[in-house]
């Protein structure tokens, strides 16, 4: 149960090794979105100091043309 415990709790006061090593940036994946045939509508970045890995969440909003 310790090991267990300490996985699940280690998880989360801290991202693993390497975690967001090959996800795009909300600049990389509008790019993209255009690129394939979409129109970017919006793009908004959510900082939220109540997690504890303080990752910032990004959200891109787009439509098919």
């Amino acid at each position: 149960m310790r090991i267990l415990l300490r996985g699940i709790l280690g998880y989360r006061v801290k991202p693993p090794a390497g975690f967001g090593r090959n996800v795009l940036t909300e600049r990389q994946l509008a790019d993209l979105l255009t690129s394939s045939g979409f129109r970017v509508t919006s793009t908004e970045t959510v900082h939220d100091p109540s997690r504890s890995s303080h990752i910032p969440l990004e959200y891109v909003r787009a439509e098919r043309l």
